[in-house]
Order: C-alpha cells, then sequence, then structure tokens
C-alpha cells in the first residue's frame, strides 16, 4: 500500500491499494492500527483530486452565489492540481 500525505489537503490522507484510492483522516486504533477514519473510495486518481476539492470547501463555511461557488472550486482544484503538477 501506498500512502500520500501533504500539507495540501491535511488533515486528510490518500491510501493506493491495487486498484483503488481511499481517502480519508488517518486514525490509530486500540490495537495500534492504524486506518481512515470515514474513507470514501475511488478507482481514478483525477476522482480524488476532485473529491479533496469539496473537502476543502467545506472547511470555508460560508454563503456563496453559484458562480461565487464555481469560482471557488475551480480555484481550489487549480491550486491542488498545479501544486501536484498533474
Amino acid at each position: 500500500m501506498i500512502k500520500i500525505k501533504d500539507k495540501l489537503f491535511e488533515p486528510y490522507e490518500i491510501w493506493q491499494e491495487e486498484n483503488q484510492f481511499s481517502v480519508g483522516i488517518p486514525k490509530v486504533d486500540k490495537k495500534d492500527n492504524e486506518f481512515l477514519y470515514q474513507p470514501s473510495y475511488f478507482t481514478k486518481f483525477e476522482n480524488v483530486i476532485l473529491h479533496l476539492t469539496k473537502l476543502k470547501m467545506l472547511k470555508t463555511e460560508s454563503v456563496y452565489t453559484l458562480k461565487e461557488y464555481i469560482d471557488l472550486y475551480n480555484n481550489i482544484k487549480e491550486e491542488l492540481i498545479t501544486k501536484i503538477k498533474l
């Protein structure tokens, strides 16, 4: 398994297994096993980026017009794509 951690999308991590990506918040159980809390699953990395964009937007807690929302979404997505260089 591959784990991807980055300040761009903290506190979330991306875990890649054989044929899927998981996105969630890493936690450790009582037996010291690491797991993703409330994971979301994806087969394409592009969908992982779109999901992280949405999660990042949820942190803003504001009211937007539709245009403002779309602009914010596109800006966050571009920031992730540019810094990751997809």
